[in-house]
């Protein structure tokens, strides 16, 4: 199954609203930072388990993170 390109865009979001460096989040979801990078930049897929620990350390809902949420409930980022 093809991941959805605005996966890395709300990973970003995620990030932003959490305050901290991308180096910083990636330590926080036990993630390599060159495996978060090259996950951004759209050259290395994230896995779901990786998604799924984005999910519970930024407090946001996995749908939403996947894109798999309708058009007309979207969950941003809770600040």
């Amino acid at each position: 199954m093809e991941q959805d390109p605005e996966v890395p865009a709300r990973v970003r979001e995620v990030i932003a609203a959490a305050g901290v460096t991308q180096r910083e989040f990636a330590r926080r979801i036990v993630m390599d930072p060159s495996k978060l990078s090259r996950s951004l930049g759209g050259t290395r897929r994230f896995t779901a388990a990786e998604l799924a620990r984005i999910a519970d350390t930024a407090d946001v809902d996995a749908a939403w993170l996947l894109g798999t949420r309708g058009a007309g409930d979207p969950a941003p980022p809770r600040p």
